[in-house]
């Protein structure tokens, strides 16, 4: 698990996973190695609550507070 300010824009690349893109307050997936890519068109998230899940990779994405603006997967 991390955390991850949406306030700073960075690229993360998981092995043999995929991608997580924060920039300009959102979240979004690109690139990931499962055989739908549900989790993609999910789209960029940016408000508490929301959630990008891909099940086959086990990875959660969730906006956890908009106070402390920050992302974990």
């Amino acid at each position: 698990m991390a955390d991850l300010p949406l306030a700073q824009s960075q690229t993360l690349v998981l092995d043999n996973v995929g991608t997580i893109v924060v920039e300009d307050g959102t979240v979004l997936v690109r690139d990931m190695s499962c055989p739908d890519r549900i989790c993609e068109q999910t789209g960029a998230i940016s408000r508490q609550g929301q959630v990008i899940l891909c099940l086959p990779n086990r990875l959660c994405i969730r906006i956890l507070s908009e106070e402390v603006d920050g992302v974990a997967y």
